[in-house]
């Protein structure tokens, strides 16, 4: 299981691409867990994650 601590994540459905969460101040203190089938990935700043978003085609 993917933990997710880093401020900026995302948690999106592989196959539709859309974006279940997007979260902008997430705490190590309070990870995020991404349910099983889903993609979790995390970012250390808010350009990776709108970068990540356009580069592939993720729906919001």
């Amino acid at each position: 299981m993917k933990i997710l601590t880093k401020k900026y994540a995302l948690i999106y459905n592989g196959e539709s691409k859309m974006i279940i969460f997007k979260i902008n101040n997430n705490s190590p203190e309070y990870p995020t867990y991404p349910a099983n089938g889903t993609i979790g990935v995390e970012f250390d700043t808010e350009q990776e994650l709108d970068d990540y978003i356009s580069e592939n085609n993720l729906v919001e």
